[in-house]
């Protein structure tokens, strides 16, 4: 698996609009992109106009998929980030829970 951590300082006054967007491209990545495994947003707690994407691809061929296929852009960013910072890492691990159906809350565990 391929994961890409990407740190956004977003144009001043441009942040809402920049994470309407990300948001939007990544739920866009997850329902046409067969290998992309999931996509996070996040903002950082100390950072004000700061927000993360976390991306986790199957393999690197799913990564090249989704860079070539028709469209695929990114000039959109510009008006709207004033820098950012991009680390892809090969995955070594990733334990994790299986999430729960949508509308259903997660499973817990019974104390003993």
């Amino acid at each position: 698996m391929i994961s890409i951590h990407i740190e956004y300082e977003a144009r001043p006054g441009r942040f809402d609009e920049l994470v309407a967007r990300l948001r939007e491209e990544s739920q866009t990545c997850i329902d046409e992109d067969e290998g992309c495994l999931r996509m996070e947003l996040g903002v950082p707690e100390s950072a004000e106009g700061w927000v993360t994407l976390s991306e986790l691809w199957r393999d690197a061929q799913a990564l090249e998929d989704h860079k070539n296929k028709p469209g695929h852009s990114h000039t959109w960013q510009e008006p709207l980030v004033g820098s950012k910072r991009v680390r892809v890492s090969r995955v070594i691990a990733s334990p994790g829970k299986p999430a729960a159906p949508r509308g259903q809350a997660p499973a817990t565990r019974t104390p003993t």
